[in-house]
């Protein structure tokens, strides 16, 4: 997976890509990635980490779809319980959990970008995102 995205290094750095294209490109190399936009036509990359969806909706974009922020959500159908949520919240400075609208668990996280994300910066996110997701999961549902 990490070699599929290197090769797309040279494709992405090639031309003027938006920092929303640089992040669907890599989302593809770790699952399936579809690209739409949210009620505020505002860019949303709705993807797949290992068995976990999750959207990136970006945020204050130009024209050119490169965008000052995005936010990461992965949402749980399972509710955690309010001890669970405190413990995580209290022990990471990264994405919050919450209670959802949908009755369940979500984990968010807004990062700000810059003009260009290069590969290696996208992979570290969503490789990071990835790992605080399965770690949130492990919380609430050993």
């Amino acid at each position: 997976m990490v070699l599929a995205a290197f090769l797309l290094w040279p494709k992405v750095q090639a031309r003027e890509a938006s920092n929303v294209d640089t992040i669907m490109q890599i989302a593809q190399v770790f699952g399936t990635a579809r690209l739409d936009r949210d009620s505020n036509s505002s860019p949303r990359i709705s993807a797949e980490l290992d068995g976990f969806a999750y959207t990136i909706t970006f945020f204050d974009c130009g024209p050119s779809d490169t965008c000052s922020s995005a936010q990461f959500v992965t949402h749980f159908n399972v509710m955690a319980d309010q001890a669970k949520l405190d413990q995580w919240n209290g022990q990471t400075a990264g994405p919050r959990a919450y209670f959802d609208a949908m009755g369940g668990t979500s984990l968010a996280q807004t990062t700000q970008l810059d003009d260009a994300p290069g590969p290696a910066i996208v992979m570290g996110m969503i490789g990071n995102w990835g790992n605080a997701v399965f770690d949130f999961a492990a919380l609430i549902d050993p």
